[in-house]
């Protein structure tokens, strides 16, 4: 990424020092320590909160289970109505234990999060269920990953932090 500005008048020494502060500061090792090191971990506590909750400002609050799912859940030893999205604690697990992985990508860096893909076939149904629902058998969206507008202040709000103040 290069980024050039010509500010007539100016103390051009000051201004070089400080886009080239910026441009290093948004280098892609810094950007992919940024995201690492910040954002990751922010949303990581977004989803912890959000199983907690049973969703949030950006997933909604979660539609209660169907007296169908409570009965099965109880017939399998696990609490009828509550938690919901966590009868075994795989998906969980998955989501909030799951390290973040940053690469390097065609005009940037990017972060995955969770940084693999699930590990099984069930789990990546479990997560494609609780993301957009199902219509056979009628099980309502339930979002673990999702962000708000909140989300995206905190997020403008810290990288303009870290670009002039750094890690």
């Amino acid at each position: 990424m290069s980024i050039q500005v010509e500010i007539i008048g100016a103390e051009m020494e000051d201004v070089y020092r400080m886009f080239s502060m910026i441009e290093f500061r948004l280098s892609a090792p810094m950007a992919m320590f940024f995201l690492a090191h910040t954002m990751e971990p922010w949303l990581r506590d977004r989803a912890e909160a959000r199983f907690d909750a049973e969703g949030d400002d950006a997933a909604g609050r979660w539609q209660a289970l169907h007296p169908t799912t409570e009965h099965f859940r109880q017939s399998q030893g696990f609490p009828a109505s509550h938690p919901i999205n966590h009868r075994t604690g795989e998906l969980e697990r998955y989501i909030t234990q799951e390290p973040g992985r940053t690469a390097g990508v065609a005009g940037g860096v990017q972060l995955t999060f969770p940084g693999t893909p699930p590990g099984s076939k069930w789990l990546t149904q479990k997560l494609e269920t609780a993301q957009r629902g199902r219509s056979y058998p009628s099980t309502p969206a339930r979002p673990v990953l999702a962000v708000s507008w909140a989300d995206m202040n905190f997020y403008m709000s810290v990288l303009a932090h870290y670009i002039e103040n750094g890690p």
